[in-house]
């Protein structure tokens, strides 16, 4: 009686192994596509953020090269300007540059034109052999208009005299900043003595 209970007993507990065996196979396959689908997701993200932080590298140059922008020039000719030697009122153009990073200084027009939106600084300086009741003077435009004058008068004797004068202003992008000598005369030589120089504070 025994005996033929084990001979039922066998073939019932290899289709229970074979049934454990192919569940685990079946359990393995999920496991190897679930992990797939992970290394998927996984690649996909990393791929993602590879992305991002090229872009953030790109966006970081373009604001590193915006922020590149200084100038400082002087007329590069020695002699007189402007008065009974010129137009009593006329743009100058310095042609002699000391610093042009970013080439937004045009030696061409006297022209400097913003790249960018921001805040930026501008000094102009001039000197003049300056007759009796006679002065010199010149303006900072921003798109033809005056923002700010440099200039003197001398009421006693003929004398040499340095002015200058600076500020901070907002541009916009494609502004356009030069100087304007007005109705008077000033005079350079190899000192470089009439300069007109600006760089971008900072952005905005």
């Amino acid at each position: 009686m025994g005996s033929i209970r084990a001979l039922y007993f066998i073939p019932e507990m290899e289709f229970r192994l074979r049934t454990a065996e192919d569940q685990v196979k079946l359990l393995k396959a999920e496991n190897q596509a679930l992990e797939m689908r992970t290394l998927d997701v996984s690649s996909n993200y990393s791929q993602s953020q590879v992305e991002l932080q090229k872009t953030e590298l790109e966006e970081l140059k373009r604001q590193n090269t915006e922020r590149k922008v200084a100038f400082s020039v002087t007329l590069g000719v020695g002699g007189y300007y402007g008065g009974y030697y010129g137009p009593t009122s006329t743009t100058l153009v310095y042609k002699d540059i000391l610093t042009n990073i970013g080439n937004h200084y045009n030696p061409t027009n006297g022209h400097f034109t913003a790249p960018v939106r921001g805040v930026y600084y501008f000094r102009i300086a001039l000197f003049g052999i300056v007759e009796r009741n006679s002065g010199i003077h010149c303006n900072l435009r921003t798109n033809g208009i005056v923002t700010l004058k440099a200039g003197l008068w001398e009421y006693i004797a003929k004398s040499q005299h340095h002015v200058a004068n600076a500020a901070s202003l907002l541009l916009e992008q494609g502004d356009v900043v030069d100087v304007q000598l007005g109705g008077t005369t000033i005079y350079d030589d190899s000192h470089k003595r009439n300069t007109f120089s600006g760089f971008l504070l900072f952005p905005l």
